[in-house]
């Protein structure tokens, strides 16, 4: 009697371990699908901090020079039409240097094709505007690098 009573005692703690295991088992379960929408929150959390950052440093920028203008990147440009021109590429890129000079003289009350061009030539050589040679016209644009360290600049790479 003693050795059927110690049998299903045994039994018993089986099933009773059996149980829990498998209480366990659903409790990792159950606790995976809760900490799902948390890590997505830490995620979308993340990505708000970033883009606070960048407005952040697009208020620093305006700030400290009084515009948010790309013409910070090329400290080597002096004169306004230079930047002018940097700053008509941003907003309108694959323009060619007639469509330039009217945007150009729309802006500032006058502007030269030749000068237009010159300063193009110059901003190609600093490697930040590059041309689209397309046999009919030449269209000009602003590289990737410059745009990259604009983007970087802002805080939004």
């Amino acid at each position: 009697m003693a050795k059927k009573e110690k049998e299903d005692g045994n039994k018993n703690i089986r099933e009773e371990l059996k149980d829990i295991s498998e209480k366990m088992a659903s409790l990792e379960s159950t606790m995976g699908d809760i900490s799902k929408p948390y890590g997505e929150f830490a995620e979308h959390m993340a990505s708000l901090r970033k883009i606070t950052e960048g407005y952040f440093r697009i208020i620093d920028l305006y700030r400290t020079h009084g515009r948010i203008s790309p013409d910070l990147l090329l400290p080597e440009v002096k004169d306004g039409i230079t930047k002018e021109i940097v700053n008509i590429l941003f907003e309108k890129p694959e323009l060619n240097i007639s469509q330039i000079a009217d945007i150009l003289k729309e802006r500032r009350g006058s502007a030269s094709r030749k000068t237009v061009r010159e300063k193009l030539n110059f901003l190609v050589e600093v490697g930040a505007v590059e041309i689209l040679d397309d046999k009919k016209t030449k269209r000009y644009v602003i590289t990737q690098e410059l745009a990259d360290r604009w983007l970087k600049i802002l805080g939004l790479s």
